[in-house]
């Protein structure tokens, strides 16, 4: 499926929204919606599985869930705005792919705003993004990454400002630079880093960050 120009419309009540993404046309979200909708929790399906497209933007409210072995294919300069929360959570043997459409430009990136409930990404490949910063993009916002793979990315792999960032036993590799992290309270361990190309090399951060490397 291929992300729409235009997001979900902001929520004028107070009772949540999870948007659920459903990537197996046999395995809709039945028993976890009834059980969420007992704890006064709407879920929209959003049946990537059929086409539909799946929101850019997840306003303050909505939360968005990604299923396993999802494959997003997103249109040119198209990324993700988050100011809700998102958990995306793949795992190893059904990762989530975030690329460009095969034989289109780059897509755009992921941009965190002022969210700080728990984002997770986790088991997620990134590949072909034009980032601006960073294909993962986060400013005051909360953020865990786990398992993750960033990749062939035209700009940083990550690009974190004021933030709570933590990033373990992933990969990123041919980015600009691989980790962008100023401000932040983060801790980056088990990873793999290789063929960058920027000007400071791996990673940079501003002294007055909280960074723990290992």
């Amino acid at each position: 499926p291929v992300t729409s120009p235009s997001g979900p419309n902001p929520q004028t009540e107070t009772q949540p929204v999870v948007l659920a993404i459903q990537n197996d046309p046999t395995d809709p979200p039945l028993l976890v919606g009834e059980w969420l909708a007992e704890e006064g929790i709407r879920v929209e399906v959003v049946q990537a599985c059929f086409g539909e497209p799946v929101p850019r933007t997840v306003p303050a409210g909505v939360h968005l869930a990604i299923e396993p072995g999802v494959n997003l294919y997103i249109d040119p300069g198209s990324g993700f705005t988050i100011v809700g929360e998102i958990k995306a959570l793949g795992t190893a043997a059904e990762k989530i792919l975030f690329t460009r459409i095969p034989c289109h430009e780059n897509w755009g990136f992921f941009s965190f705003q002022s969210t700080q409930l728990a984002n997770e990404l986790r088991y997620c490949e990134f590949s072909y993004s034009t980032a601006s910063p960073g294909c993962i993009t986060a400013q005051g916002s909360r953020l865990d990454m786990e398992s993750c793979h960033i990749h062939d990315i035209t700009g940083e792999g990550a690009s974190i400002f004021s933030s709570t960032f933590n990033l373990r036993n992933s990969i990123v590799e041919r980015t600009y630079e691989a980790l962008s992290i100023d401000y932040c309270r983060t801790i980056v361990e088990f990873n793999t880093v290789r063929n960058t190309t920027g000007k400071n090399g791996k990673i940079a951060s501003l002294p007055i960050s909280q960074l723990l490397v290992r």
